[in-house]
């Protein structure tokens, strides 16, 4: 699981639905997020990051709201970071870290499981 760690506090993170439509309206479609990580602009591109790790991390607490709901769990909130206190919390040693927790979380949502049945037939056996 994708996770940011803020002063020593871990903050899961996740790439729902809800995430990758708050990440596109802010940069005008989800195919546009490169523009988030441009290196020529190195501070809007920190506070970039700051707002899609934000987005992450309330829909990981989000899904995990729902999930708890639909599984008769019970569910106890727990705070979620804001953009806001990101942007002053995040040092830009920091940025490769989270830079990867935010591709790791968007990774995560993308994966894709395919499963095989074995082959029925005559051609069904492997050749030596």
């Amino acid at each position: 699981m994708a996770s940011i760690t803020v002063f020593g506090r871990e903050y899961p993170m996740a790439y729902t639905v809800e995430a990758q439509a708050e990440i596109a309206k802010r940069f005008g479609g989800i195919e546009k997020i490169e523009l988030a990580f441009n290196t020529e602009d190195v501070a809007s591109m920190m506070v970039n990051m700051a707002f899609c790790a934000a987005v992450m991390c309330k829909a990981y607490e989000d899904r995990e709201r729902v999930r708890c709901k639909f599984m008769g769990e019970e569910y106890t909130p727990k705070e979620v970071v804001s953009e806001a206190e990101l942007i002053c919390a995040i040092e830009p040693k920091e940025v490769p870290e989270i830079s990867s927790a935010i591709m790791e979380a968007m990774k995560e949502g993308n994966k894709t499981t395919v499963e095989v049945e074995p082959a029925k037939g005559k051609n069904a056996d492997a050749t030596p």
